[in-house]
């Protein structure tokens, strides 16, 4: 059979980044038939769904060696769980509300939520403090738990400058629509684009 393909390219495993590169180069879609594997079917299939997505493939089929899960829901049936979790994580991956070519950008928001108080914090900021929390004593016994860190809050309008500011990249504001229509506009949304509108949502609200 392989003598029939136009091209094979093997991989060490479904984690071979350049592998996976390399085998979607120049295709019209991917077509996924991995086994019904927990790891394949989640972790695997993300890495070559994001391989095709930087190799600019617009189809890729998921592996659907199982019944129909849409008739379930996530936990019923352990082996199926990863099957939605990848539906759901490949859908969130999409492009979000902020456009940038460089040079501008368009911010779009909804209501008045440019000038409400956001919290932030700065990555450098996030990444010390992170290295101490690893060093606290609770932490260093494996006990876990949920920590918070805040280092501002500031709005839309002031982040945006800011933006410009280290940037270059001026930010330009746009507004949707008006508070009145948020409810209406959210639930519009989830039922046309679903997880994949995500990062829309919390400017609804």
């Amino acid at each position: 059979m392989t003598e029939q393909l136009e091209s094979f390219i093997q991989s060490d495993n479904y984690h071979d980044i350049p592998a996976l590169d390399g085998a979607v180069i120049g295709v019209d879609a991917v077509i996924c038939a991995y086994q019904a594997d927990p790891v394949l079917n989640l972790d695997g299939c993300l890495l070559l769904l994001h391989a095709a997505e930087r190799a600019g493939v617009k189809t890729f089929v998921a592996p659907t060696w199982n019944s129909n899960w849409l008739s379930i829901t996530f936990g019923d049936f352990e082996l199926y769980n990863g099957v939605p979790a990848f539906v759901d994580h490949a859908a969130a991956t999409s492009v979000g509300p902020f456009e940038s070519d460089g040079k501008s950008a368009n911010l779009h928001y909804r209501g008045d939520v440019h000038k409400r108080k956001i919290p932030w914090t700065p990555m450098d900021d996030a990444a010390m403090w992170t290295i101490e929390l690893l060093k606290q004593p609770d932490v260093v016994a494996g006990n876990g738990g949920s920590f918070k860190f805040q280092y501002g809050v500031d709005t839309l309008e002031d982040l945006a400058l800011e933006y410009e500011r280290i940037t270059g990249v001026a930010v330009e504001l746009v507004r949707d629509g008006s508070a009145k229509d948020l409810h209406k506009e959210l639930q519009s949304s989830k039922n046309a684009r679903g997880g994949a509108g995500w990062r829309e949502y919390p400017w609804f609200s």
